[in-house]
């Protein structure tokens, strides 16, 4: 018998099993793909940043899930008794001069058919002490195989004893414990007559001539008890051993993310979106007439527009293309994008541009004044697009995207596509038109209403239409350089004077 004397456990270890990503903080959270399990904290972290948009998102949630482990060892002592045993010897004997009480399996062969027997032992009639039994029976109880059992049904004691058509006869007689038979050898005699026979011929005692068929077969028994006796060796010991155990549970903590704020104004001077230019059945050139772009916000200051020629390296360089210059100082006038799929902003030049074919060209964009608070709609590998087009993660056949912050060196930005479509002009053949030809326009330098000092204060917009006004005798000292509707037509001004 084992008992547990005592346990003894190391302290818990703690092992993260990964991690779980929720939209919402606290009571407000709900499993983000349906509970998948990422492996390294990076991974759910990005996860959770996409899902988390700077300053109107309602906040993600990042589950830790540990697992815990610690392990103990108990302590048993058992108690063991072993044994060992001596052969057996003699110490007593007796005689015992009458056979004890028992059946006897019998079977009878080579008799005469369809004839009913009677039997004697020591030539007592024990006809009423059998019983006939099947083949069957007979071999379940005499084959010594273990666990044999015969079935049934039984006939009963007493029950006739008739032989099949082969002469055959199994029975069962049962040496009853009010007949007393001396121990040695005794005959069984099996007849087809109810009166005692001789054994030694097995014919009738009696003047009988109806005896015709019959057996004799001897049962042997001893007549001495002997009494055995063997010795066994006992011996109690205690032995002490260990059992390892391990117990786990399993836990989680929780790592609230709120919405980040609106990044701040970034000042970067403008952008680039590089395009191949290709014109259809072998062509020169092509005619660009415009480009659509995306704009999901802008404030306070316009946005202009200009295409540039690119070197054989792929950088960007200072050749404008022509009439490629367009600009937009009125911000009300820009119509934004909110999926950036519909209400584009569609730069129309102000006539088609030539472009040479199989050749690499700049779309640039110009925030006035780099404006920081201006956005456009991109697409960036990776990421899922928010029309349900699933992730963006082919750009097979797209331009490069470049930053800069002086307008020379120009970074790319990896992975990034600028949402735009391009409009290449179709001419119509063998058809007549008119064209209109002109002098350019003369640009006129014009101010909007100031009443201050304009010393240093390069970067104004000055629109059309606009009143400055003077106080009596005021001066007005100019110091830098005023802009004109058109980049190349910057001028300096020393000073206006005049009188209200």
């Amino acid at each position: 018998q084992s008992v547990l004397t005592s346990t003894e456990w190391n302290a818990w270890k703690k092992y993260v099993v990964g991690y779980r990503v929720y939209k919402g903080n606290g009571s407000n959270r709900t499993a983000y793909n349906y509970g998948n399990l990422y492996r390294t904290y990076d991974e759910a972290r990005d996860v959770a940043n996409s899902l988390n948009p700077p300053g109107n998102g309602r906040g993600v949630s990042i589950e830790t899930v540990y697992n815990n482990v610690r392990t103990g060892t108990e302590h048993w002592v058992s108690d063991v008794t072993q044994t060992a045993e001596s052969g057996y010897k003699i110490i007593n004997t007796e005689s015992i001069p009458y056979i004890r009480p028992q059946v006897i399996t019998v079977a009878c062969t080579s008799m005469k058919p369809f004839t009913r027997v009677w039997t004697f032992f020591d030539n007592e009639p024990m006809a009423s002490y059998s019983r006939p039994i099947s083949n069957t029976q007979y071999t379940a109880i005499t084959d010594g195989v273990e666990n044999t059992l015969p079935t049934g049904p039984w006939s009963a004691e007493g029950s006739e004893l008739v032989t099949d058509a082969n002469g055959t006869l199994y029975f069962q007689l049962r040496l009853p414990a009010e007949k007393r038979f001396r121990c040695g050898s005794r005959a069984l005699v099996v007849a087809d007559t109810f009166v005692p026979v001789n054994e030694a011929s097995v014919t009738p005692l009696g003047a009988s001539d109806d005896l015709s068929t019959g057996g004799r077969a001897f049962f042997y028994a001893s007549g001495t008890a002997v009494t055995k006796q063997r010795t066994i060796y006992s011996s109690r010991h205690v032995d002490y051993y260990d059992k390892e155990l391990e117990e786990t549970y399993s836990d989680s903590g929780f790592q609230d993310i709120a919405a980040p704020p609106p990044p701040p104004p970034r000042g970067k001077h403008c952008s680039a979106y590089s395009f191949l230019a290709q014109a259809p059945n072998g062509e020169e050139g092509m005619f660009l007439t415009s480009i659509d772009v995306f704009i999901s916000r802008i404030k306070d200051k316009g946005i202009w527009f200009e295409i540039r020629e690119m070197s054989a390296g792929g950088t960007i360089t200072r050749n404008q293309v022509p009439f490629s210059e367009i600009w937009y100082d009125d911000v009300t006038q820009i119509p934004i994008s909110t999926d950036g799929k519909t209400n584009a902003l569609n730069v129309k030049f102000k006539a088609p541009i030539f472009l040479y074919h199989n050749t690499m060209y700049a779309f640039i964009i110009h925030p006035i004044d780099s404006n920081p608070d201006t956005y456009f709609w991109t697409a960036k590998l990776g990421q899922a697009d928010i029309n349900g087009k699933g992730q963006y993660n082919n750009r097979r056949n797209t331009g490069t995207f470049f930053q800069t912050n002086n307008n020379i060196n120009w970074d790319i930005i990896a992975d990034v596509d600028l949402t735009c479509k391009f409009y290449r002009a179709n001419f119509v053949v063998n058809t007549e038109g008119e064209a209109i030809l002109g002098n350019k326009p003369v640009e006129n330098l014009l101010l909007s209403s100031r009443s201050k000092n304009l010393v240093d204060r390069q970067g104004d917009v000055f629109t059309t239409g606009s009143k400055l006004v003077l106080s009596s005798n005021g001066t007005i000292q100019v110091t830098d350089i005023l802009k004109g509707v058109s980049s190349l037509a910057n001028s300096s001004v020393s000073a206006i004077n005049g009188s209200t």
